[in-house]
């Protein structure tokens, strides 16, 4: 893409100060058709999204093992019940206790916030997981017997296609039909003709086919690699379906566009279907969307660097590097010494590996008999960097479960770090409170729908599931996925990560990025 000049440059700038607006009663502005793909509201006025984007504070790895108890916890069969049964709490701590960097502390944390996050679970009928900077929302009857067997019964008039129709998933053995996709039929800049004004009814769009005028080349401020990953390709974009809310500050929403590649008359009672899942996924979103700069959540666990055990290099073998190699009897003590710190046991293979401190990649400990006087240096610090043990930080040290849960607690240090720039006064947590159903009850939401089957055959019984993947087109901001059940399927696991913030690479030794 070639680069812009300066009139081009000033023309960009200026459509992209034009507040976003596809009411259609004035021309069409929104990203990638009346200004540039990347324009965006200011990070005060929108939700974050996940690319290049919002970044959380990482976290430390035992935090990491307590959201790993706790999501596995709220897996379980009527959890928000067990959880105030001593008895069979008691047995979930053995098992919790029995993994690495579960500590009583943490174990004692655990249990206070599933058990307080146990009614509102009831009451919504959903629970939120994995509540970091951002969080995930997880149910098992949230879409009742009713609906999901609406959802398959009038999915499954899709499934009846002739091979050679058939849009089997990239990389899927041609084990995942693709039933309704929104790269079937995306927007293609240069090509698809949008009109630029006005409104299209849900049921008469596919007489407006072909009118309007194409669409321009892709507008971009980036050129070339400058180019950011979340603005997707450069020829196409995915098309959102418009939804509506219904009735005031309710949840109930209507698709009120076209979902592409499922025409609208013919599957018309699919549209509502399709539609009351969505409303179930709005109460979700609201647990989970991340507004401005602030995270959902606070961090459980705070650290300021590093602390091992030993602390300090055994300074009382300092002399060992001027041992006499000439005289056999000082040699002789000297070696017993060395060889005695040198057998010192290390690493643990049981559960406690975790709490000490890695090796630096070079598992050749040097050859301090051969050559003593040039080696023992580099030996005895080879042997104390596998002799330390991490001291890892534990919950409820700087703020109790109480105070962390009514956000009496600090922002992570440093403090002054933060996008806005300068030290904001105090470091209280602020929770966020999200109501898409009213703040968005008269523009609506925006989108994107994906239907698809797992085709099980005697020749490929098993399905081994996909790889992780980024989904880069511009502005998602949430993800749900309803999941149909089946006999022949096993547990279903859905894997999900986030970015973190990397500016304190001092602490990386007890730190990792959530996954």
């Amino acid at each position: 893409m070639a680069a812009l000049n300066h009139e081009q440059q000033a023309k960009l700038e200026a459509r992209n100060y034009k507040p976003f607006d596809n009411s259609g009663t004035v021309p069409l502005n929104v990203p990638g058709a009346g200004c540039t793909v990347e324009a965006e509201l200011d990070i005060s006025e929108r939700f974050r999204h996940g690319v290049n984007d919002f970044r959380q504070d990482r976290l430390v790895v035992r935090e990491v093992a307590m959201l790993a108890v706790m999501d596995a916890i709220t897996d379980k069969d009527s959890w928000t019940d067990k959880v105030f049964d001593e008895t069979i709490v008691a047995k979930w701590r053995v098992e919790a206790m029995a993994m690495p960097l579960i500590s009583e502390p943490a174990w004692e944390w655990c249990v206070l916030e599933l058990r307080g996050k146990a009614k509102p679970a009831k009451e919504q009928e959903f629970t939120t997981t994995l509540e970091t900077g951002s969080a995930c929302a997880k149910a098992d009857g949230l879409v009742d017997e009713h609906w999901r067997i609406e959802l398959t019964r009038k999915a499954s008039s899709l499934l009846h296609l002739h091979p050679e129709h058939k849009d089997w998933h990239p990389d899927s053995n041609e084990q995942v039909l693709n039933l309704v996709h929104p790269s079937l039929f995306p927007l293609v800049y240069g090509r698809t003709a949008i009109l630029q004004q006005g409104q299209v009814g849900l049921r008469d769009c596919v007489d407006y086919v072909g009118r309007g005028i194409p669409v321009e080349q892709r507008l971009s401020e980036l050129p070339g690699d400058g180019r950011r990953a979340q603005d997707g390709d450069t020829k196409f974009q995915w098309l959102p379906a418009e939804v509506r809310f219904c009735n005031g500050s309710d949840t109930e929403v209507e698709i009120t566009s076209y979902i592409n590649n499922l025409h609208p008359v013919e599957h018309g009672s699919l549209y509502r279907t399709i539609g009351k899942i969505i409303s179930k996924a709005i109460p979700m979103w609201n647990e989970i969307l991340v507004k401005d700069y602030n995270n959902r959540y606070p961090l459980r666990v705070t650290v300021e660097g590093a602390v091992f055990e030993p602390l300090s290099y055994p300074n009382e073998l300092d002399d060992l590097a001027d041992a006499d190699v000439s005289d056999p009897t000082a040699f002789a003590a000297a070696l017993r010494r060395a060889r005695a710190y040198m057998n010192l046991p290390e690493q643990p293979s049981d559960i406690n590996s975790a709490l000490h401190f890695a090796s630096d990649g070079d598992d050749e400990m040097p050859d301090f008999e051969s050559d003593f006087a040039g080696e023992i240096d580099q030996a005895l610090r080879w042997k104390h960097n596998r002799l330390r043990k991490i001291v890892h930080p534990e919950p409820g040290t700087d703020y109790t479960y109480e105070q962390w849960k009514e956000g009496k607690a600090p922002r992570p240090d440093p403090p002054k770090l933060h996008y806005l720039g300068g030290e904001k006064a105090g470091f209280h947590h602020e929770y966020q409170t999200v109501r898409l159903e009213g703040d968005f009850q008269e523009k609506g939401l925006q989108v994107i729908v994906k239907l698809a089957g797992i085709e099980l055959t005697p020749e490929k019984p098993v399905f081994e599931g996909g790889n992780w993947h980024l989904e880069v087109w511009h502005h998602f901001l949430a993800l749900s996925r309803p999941r149909e059940s089946s006999k022949k399927r096993n547990a279903q696991r859905l894997f999900v990560k986030v970015n973190a913030k990397t500016y304190d690479t001092a602490t990386v030794q007890t730190e990792l990025g959530h996954q």
